[in-house]
């Protein structure tokens, strides 16, 4: 079997990309399966010469066609699907019918896209697909109750409705990385989708230790990731503020990688807590020392934006259960979801208050010695069963079925 992974979104060496194509690469070397991996035109040489990229696409998943144009959601659609189209089009003579072509960040104008692509290939030629979904279009919000969500779909149910029209869906695969989303995906499009685990690799303590040159302190609190209004980053300042006045001496390390304009004050505020107990650090890591910080946090602070993350999982929140760290996240999302099922150690907070996140990590601290203990029992299994290997193996048992 040979896997064709259309990466479209990889480009450099600090992304969720680049971690999940490793594993991919990983995962497929390990089980005598073939793979090409397809990646962004701007990626880094060192990416391509690790990956064996082929770098073929002029746009990831944020960069699509309506970027300051003025163009209708229907436009851009429409434009971006027909340019993916014609990018998948220039490997053609590379893809067969036995092959299965793998798009590992699907939305609605990449079903479409490769539906159109389809069109070209002669019908026994096509492949199978794979389209894994992480989470909603951006443009569908959640209902009051959060059980359902709400928006145009008019886009995804015409992309599937192509698809259905030049290939068979029992040569589709449709994956979710979460039962939430899963289940809104079989409501709006009535085709059968199932749950996939998380798609991320993890690094062992041994290879993290030849990889990062410098020991990296322990810290009490941590954030993590990308300084986006989405996660909290307008929250972060406030919260951790009052968890000093009340808990004054704990060590945190604060992570900023911001490059926008929206969440600049909150990155003001956070910037003016740093002491030699409070650590704030602007930009991106290597992969190793980002494995050694994650392994050397004993609380990660979630602070999240609710209706975000009701239908989309956390990379972070993966990541720190299988370190066994402890989290404090919002209630009605994927990670309480989690939590509730028995998986890692945390706690839950309902409103989003800097005062309420406070006290949620208050709670926290204060039983970190119990939340720890749990928290590192489940570690190994979660992260033996929400992996990228895990990922692949459950597609290759999905085809060979």
């Amino acid at each position: 079997m040979r896997f064709v992974l259309l990466q479209n979104g990889l480009k450099d060496r600090h992304t969720h990309f680049y971690n999940e194509t490793l594993g991919w690469l990983d995962a497929c070397r390990r089980r005598g399966h073939r793979i090409g991996v397809y990646t962004h035109k701007l990626a880094d040489p060192i990416v391509l010469l690790e990956t064996g990229g082929f770098p073929i696409f002029s746009f990831t998943l944020e960069e699509n066609l309506s970027d300051g144009r003025g163009r209708s959601r229907r436009d851009t659609f429409l434009l971006s699907a027909n340019a993916y189209a014609r990018t998948i089009g220039a490997i053609s003579p590379a893809i067969n019918a036995d092959d299965v072509v793998v798009v590992p960040y699907s939305t609605d104008w990449q079903v479409y896209g490769f539906a159109q692509w389809l069109t070209s290939v002669p019908e026994v030629a096509r492949p199978r697909v794979v389209f894994i979904f992480h989470l909603p279009n951006l443009s569908w919000t959640p209902d009051g109750k959060a059980a359902h969500l709400r928006g145009d779909f008019s886009s995804i149910r015409q992309a599937f409705s192509h698809l259905k029209s030049v290939t068979s869906l029992a040569r589709v695969v449709c994956l979710a990385t979460n039962g939430a989303l899963r289940g809104e995906l079989v409501r709006i499009l009535g085709v059968p989708v199932s749950t996939c685990p998380v798609p991320i690799s993890y690094f062992e303590a041994d290879a993290v230790g030849k990889r990062a040159g410098v020991r990296i302190k322990r810290a009490h609190i941590g954030v993590m990731g990308e300084f986006r209004l989405e996660k909290g980053a307008l929250l972060v300042a406030d919260t951790l503020a009052q968890f000093n006045r009340a808990r004054p001496g704990k060590t945190m390390f604060i992570q900023t990688n911001y490059s926008g304009t929206t969440a600049a004050p909150g990155l003001d505020r956070l910037r003016r807590l740093e002491t030699d107990k409070i650590t704030v650090f602007d930009g991106e890591m290597s992969q190793a020392d980002y494995t050694d910080r994650l392994k050397n946090i004993d609380i990660f602070l979630l602070p999240y934006q609710r209706e975000r993350y009701m239908f989309r999982v956390s990379a972070i929140f993966a990541e720190a259960l299988a370190y066994g760290a402890v989290v404090v996240v919002p209630g009605q999302t994927w990670m309480a979801r989690q939590l509730a099922d028995g998986f890692g150690a945390g706690v839950v907070f309902e409103t989003d208050a800097a005062a309420e996140i406070c006290r949620a990590l208050i709670d926290a601290s204060d039983r970190f010695p119990e939340l720890s203990e749990k928290a590192r029992a489940g570690a190994t299994a979660w992260r033996r069963s929400q992996c990228t290997e895990a990922l692949v193996d459950d597609v290759i048992s999905r085809l060979s079925a």
